[in-house]
């Protein structure tokens, strides 16, 4: 007799950046022990992606009409959601990204007492700007006055917001939430001032790492004589404001540096996307690397001595941190969230004070002037031991099982969408091209029997008679 998988859905705003290499990670791991359910907004369109071991499957719910930026709820949306989570009957969700979704799943869970966990990769529920900076482009955590709000909104296009009300809001889903998860101990401190009742009922979990990036180390690189070249100092990924892109640039401009240093951007900045050495300000663009490995052999060919992350804004983890160290090479970090935790965990690198560049430009100067200290740095990047993917795998897995263990669902018969509707969701002509759909659809049919023993596998017996009685009065009522 089959058993039935359990049923995880993670929702999501878009794949793109950390968040989306975290969540692929998750889905590689789960989709053979877990039915995993991915849904999206975009545009006017609920987007649930079905992935069970190897097989994917789309579903595609139209709305009648594209909801607000910042919609608390939304009718039509908490009625389809709803519906999805009955007639899949999920059985504990994930939020990984709220943003394009409203706070109806909160309270539709609650109702069906199914647990939501809750994964902290952003400032989002602080600001829906995410990352802290305010119109003067400066760090504005802590700061809680709405009249500053207000105007930095209006700054950003939004012109009638309240973050006192949307703060409140947050306040409730926590509690209606059971378990937040952050990727370091800043990232909760953080969200614990505005939100003291986490307190309790959250927990830090590293990010994990790919092989690729743990192996590294061995042909790292070695220190070389600082004295026969200018100090190569590097910034890898976007290069943004609040990433500190004005102190990059200064730093490579600066007077007392420029004869000593010479600046890399592996990857580009919002000023600078394509690769060329830009003489005048002493800055060399890479251009964006394919993966690791690419990032690595550049890194290591330009003989980088140096990795700066200037970030103006309290980062919760940074994946671009664990690369420099799988490379070999030491850090200079800014002294806010997970990079000030990190480097003063770990070592291998400097924290700086970056709310005045000359306070980098001093540290700088002093590193070059250091060479004992230097190297002392370089050696405690090979003792640095990243998080692998499978310790992080365990720790969400054992979170899984153990809400999964203790919660019973309820789910309401009513609200479930028929084998008609789905589909039709499936091969709505949003989904595919016109060209497309007829294969698509020939495939599916000719899946069926594969689909039936997998269903058996995974649902057990008594549930996959139901459903395959339910699917032939249906097939045979269309004709």
């Amino acid at each position: 007799m089959g058993f039935p998988k359990k049923k995880i859905m993670y929702i999501l705003h878009s794949w793109g950046g950390g968040t989306e290499n975290h969540v692929k990670n998750l889905i590689k791991k789960f989709s053979k022990d877990y039915k995993l359910y991915v849904l999206q907004v975009i545009s006017n369109k609920i987007i649930l992606t079905e992935i069970n071991n190897n097989n994917v499957l789309k579903y595609i719910f139209s709305m009648n009409s594209q909801m607000n930026r910042f919609e608390f709820h939304n009718e039509e949306y908490e009625k389809i959601i709803s519906s999805i989570i009955d007639t899949f009957q999920i059985n504990l969700i994930h939020v990984h990204q709220l943003i394009g979704h409203t706070f109806d799943v909160f309270n539709i869970a609650k109702i069906r007492n199914i647990p939501i966990v809750f994964s902290i990769h952003d400032f989002y529920s602080v600001c829906p700007k995410i990352n802290l900076i305010d119109y003067n482009n400066k760090y504005c955590h802590g700061k809680n006055n709405s009249t500053d709000c207000r105007i930095c909104f209006m700054d950003f296009g939004i012109t009638s917001f309240s973050i006192t009300s949307w703060r409140n809001n947050f306040t409730d889903i926590f509690e209606q939430t059971t378990l937040i998860i952050a990727p370091s101990k800043s990232t909760l401190e953080i969200l614990s001032t505005y939100y003291p009742n986490i307190a309790g009922k959250s927990i830090v979990i590293e990010h994990g790492h790919e092989e690729e990036l743990l192996i590294s180390r061995d042909v790292a690189k070695k220190p070389r004589d600082m004295r026969n070249k200018p100090f190569h100092i590097a910034f890898i990924g976007g290069l943004s404001p609040g990433k500190g892109r004005k102190i990059f640039y200064d730093l490579a401009g600066s007077k007392e540096l420029r004869d000593k240093t010479r600046w890399s951007i592996f990857g580009i900045s919002d000023i600078h996307s394509d690769p060329a050495c830009y003489q005048d300000l002493n800055v060399t663009i890479f251009g964006k690397y394919r993966n690791f490995l690419e990032l690595k052999k550049m890194i290591l060919e330009n003989e980088v001595d140096l990795v700066i992350f200037p970030a103006k804004w309290a980062e919760t983890f940074s994946y671009t941190l664990s690369e420099a160290w799988s490379i070999g090479v030491p850090v200079l970090v800014s002294d806010l969230g997970a990079l000030k935790d990190r480097v003063e965990k770990n070592g291998g690198g400097w924290v700086v004070d970056i709310s005045e560049t000359k306070n980098v430009e001093n540290k700088i100067l002093e590193i070059i002037s250091k060479p004992e200290e230097y190297i002392a740095k370089t050696n405690e990047v090979q003792q640095i031991s990243l998080k692998d993917l499978d310790s992080m795998i365990f720790e969400y897995d054992t979170v899984y099982k153990t809400y999964l263990k203790s919660i019973t669902p309820i789910y309401f018969s009513q609200n479930v969408f028929t084998n008609n509707d789905l589909l039709k969701n499936i091969f709505s002509e949003n989904l595919h091209t016109p060209s497309e759909t007829s294969n698509i659809e020939a495939e599916y049919s000719a899946n069926l029997p594969r689909r039936l023993v997998q269903c058996y596998y995974d649902n057990g017996f008594i549930y996959t008679v139901n459903k395959t009685k339910a699917y032939v009065c249906e097939a045979f009522s269309r004709k």
